[in-house]
């Protein structure tokens, strides 16, 4: 496995499946885990295609082959700025565009069974999901037991803090009311990042 930044070279050995509703951010930190790249800040910057987009087509197909994913899976999950000056303030989401106020891309936003899910939703990373849709229970935004904030920039277990080690699942955790669930799920399927479920929830 990698340990070194400078060992990269071309694609890394060990490949993950990229999730349709996972975003770049999340996608980085299980492959750089799972590859033993630890500094995830230095390893986004060698990748060069984090920021303001658009980026050259070639940028992305290089950073596509180095994650073992598509350039098409890389762009949709990147929630880039939007470049054009009249989109000021928005961010790409999965084929469409949301309100950059919306969004928490530098906090390792999280839940009690994260390490049950194995990967980080997509939907965790807005500031307005404040349960998960998957398991309803509470979205953490910092450690519960030492308040320290997470963040993508070093690699560590999904289910554990990188500052006290605890593990989040030997905690309690709100879960929303069964009465909630339902109209919640609907709401947020609006925003959903798979287009399909957006294209339904629209119809309905």
């Amino acid at each position: 496995m990698v340990r070194d930044i400078e060992q990269i070279h071309g694609r890394l050995p060990g490949r993950l499946a990229m999730r349709p509703d996972e975003t770049l951010d999340g996608f980085i930190f299980r492959l750089g885990l799972h590859n033993e790249i630890r500094n995830l800040s230095a390893f986004r910057k060698m990748l060069g295609v984090y920021g303001q987009a658009p980026y050259d087509e070639s940028d992305v197909a290089a950073a596509a082959y180095t994650l073992g994913i598509t350039s098409s899976e890389l762009s949709k999950s990147a929630s880039w700025r939007c470049k054009e000056p009249a989109r000021k303030g928005w961010r790409q989401w999965f084929g469409t565009e949301l309100p950059e106020k919306l969004f928490r891309t530098g906090h390792r936003r999280f839940t009690r069974s994260v390490g049950g899910l194995g990967y980080f939703p997509a939907a965790w990373s807005l500031a307005p999901v404040s349960y998960c849709p998957i398991t309803f229970e509470e979205v953490w935004s910092a450690c519960p037991s030492c308040g320290s904030s997470l963040t993508w920039t070093l690699a560590h277990e999904l289910d554990e803090c990188p500052k006290c080690n605890t593990e989040f699942s030997d905690h309690d955790a709100n879960v929303l009311s069964e009465s909630h669930r339902s109209g919640y799920a609907a709401a947020l399927q609006l925003i959903d990042p798979r287009v399909g479920v957006r294209v339904s929830a629209l119809q309905e």
